[in-house]
């Protein structure tokens, strides 16, 4: 089974993780090493490469696009009301990107996901998506951009409810599944909490614990009941918490592209954001690595014992 360092808590990240002084620890740590960061994504050239980068990220980001839009609108779930297992068999399973990708993923800590997959009720796979997609409608609805950007705190943006059992399945669906979505159906307004973006936020904020009792709020121990216990990003990271983070970043990425005179879409906002926080993931691949092997002596110093 799973086990996050925020085992004792039963919680996702522990309580000071939603202090507005550890946040602003967080941030100004993320400021810190911002342009270390920035300056590799752009190779300390960003009149020329900032442009280029954004170009082919949104080239990228369009490609299976549509497919998303297609099978999760509005609508289309009315069709999949007579009939769950064909949402599940078919839509899911064969037809929505990230999961056909998961599912067909040969690597080893995918595994546990295929068996939860295989053995979810397709009534409530049915219910929970439809769930996420109709936040993510309302809250494109409603979305006004002067007071989406004035937004001082986490709560301030009210993506709390994306974190509420009602979008959520144990094992199935998790921030990266419906974030993926969101992102995909409304890229300016919802960031994408790939595995990349969280082990990513983990280096820019210094691999710093900022007073966490059992470790790094982006990292947890994954024991599979077999004698390995490795450490991952933490995949049940908060998606209110994770959107405050990747919405600070994106001024950051404003605040270069006014230098230059760059004018950023703010349609492919989150688009932005991905591109750099995977080229964060991709700099320190090797330190990922590492992390990913065997964890010694019991897991001693990292929250677990």
């Amino acid at each position: 089974m799973y086990w996050s360092v925020y085992k004792k808590t039963e919680a996702s990240v522990e309580e000071i993780c939603y202090d507005t002084a550890h946040i602003e620890k967080v941030l100004s740590t993320i400021k810190k090493f911002f342009q270390k960061y920035f300056g590799i994504f752009v190779k300390n050239k960003p009149s020329r490469n900032f442009v280029k980068n954004i170009s082919i990220a949104i080239e990228q980001f369009e490609k299976d696009r549509e497919t998303y839009k297609t099978f999760f609108a509005t609508e289309a779930f009315e069709e999949y009301e007579d009939d769950p297992s064909r949402f599940k068999s078919e839509i899911l399973k064969d037809k929505c990107p990230v999961i056909r990708k998961t599912l067909k993923s040969p690597e080893k800590e995918l595994a546990k996901y295929k068996t939860s997959f295989k053995h979810a009720d397709a009534k409530e796979l049915l219910e929970k998506f439809r769930n996420i997609c109709a936040f993510g409608q309302k809250y494109y609805d409603h979305y006004n951009s002067a007071t989406y950007e004035s937004a001082k705190t986490y709560f301030d943006l009210e993506m709390e409810d994306l974190d509420e059992d009602t979008c959520c399945l144990s094992g199935v669906i998790g921030i990266g599944i419906k974030s993926r979505l969101l992102y995909k159906l409304h890229p300016s307004i919802f960031p994408n909490a790939s595995q990349d973006s969280i082990w990513a936020l983990y280096f820019l904020s210094g691999r710093e614990d900022f007073d966490c009792e059992y470790g790094s709020e982006f990292l947890m121990i994954d024991d599979d009941n077999t004698d390995d216990s490795v450490i991952r990003q933490n995949f049940s990271y908060l998606y209110q918490l994770f959107a405050y983070y990747a919405f600070e970043i994106y001024k950051l990425l404003e605040s270069e592209a006014n230098k230059i005179n760059l004018p950023l879409n703010k349609s492919y906002r989150y688009v932005v954001v991905d591109a750099f926080l995977s080229s964060v993931k991709e700099y320190h691949k090797e330190d990922i690595n590492l992390y990913k092997a065997q964890i010694p002596n019991g897991g001693f110093g990292y929250g677990w014992s």
